[in-house]
């Protein structure tokens, strides 16, 4: 019987040293560690769909004043035989290539057009309301039920901002009734 036992045990022996000699192929287990996370794969964001642009809330002039293109003597020319300098020595300037610029009156508030801020308050006094609204600034003078807004827009040439054009409301739709409500702010303000 020790005999028998004996050969059980070195046949036990002899298979646990069989079975650590073994290599086992198992696959890679999954990397749970907090500190080296496995990768995550983002996809790409898809671009934004463009907004349309919503109509501004203000007139925006077609062109600036005073913009236009004059055609001056020497892109004309002169007829042949007609003579440079006067008799006095004074230079001749065709009649129609004179300074004609149109006589604007007290009350019409297109004169405002042109102004800078500083002559808009020399004229009007200071605004009621001073808005920005990039890239405009737009001054509102009060008197009564009418108002008036004048909108500036910047000057690139030296970085100064001068009024475009300008708006009227609490009044009816008429010449009239906008040379009267401008009128009555110049009398407010003294000029």
């Amino acid at each position: 019987m020790f005999q028998r036992i004996s050969i059980a045990a070195a046949l036990l022996g002899a298979l646990l040293l069989g079975a650590c000699a073994r290599e086992y192929n198992d696959p890679p287990a999954r990397q749970t560690s907090l500190v080296h996370p496995p990768p995550v794969v983002e996809a790409e964001p898809s671009p934004p769909e463009p907004v349309p642009m919503p109509a501004p809330a203000f007139p925006i002039p077609q062109q600036k004043p005073g913009a236009e293109t004059n055609v001056t003597a020497d892109a004309v020319g002169t007829p042949a035989g007609t003579p440079d300098a006067m008799p006095d020595g004074t230079p001749a300037v065709a009649p129609e290539t004179a300074s004609t610029a149109p006589a604007v009156d007290r009350d019409d508030p297109k004169r405002l057009v042109g102004l800078n801020e500083a002559q808009t308050i020399g004229l009007l006094g200071d605004p009621f309301i001073a808005e920005e609204r990039p890239p405009a600034r737009i001054w509102t003078f009060s008197e009564g039920s009418c108002r008036l807004q004048v909108f500036f827009y910047p000057d690139l040439s030296d970085q100064h901002f001068e009024a475009l054009t300008v708006s009227f409301t609490g009044i009816e739709d008429s010449d009239a009734a906008r040379r009267a409500c401008f009128g009555a702010l110049l009398e407010k303000h003294g000029a």
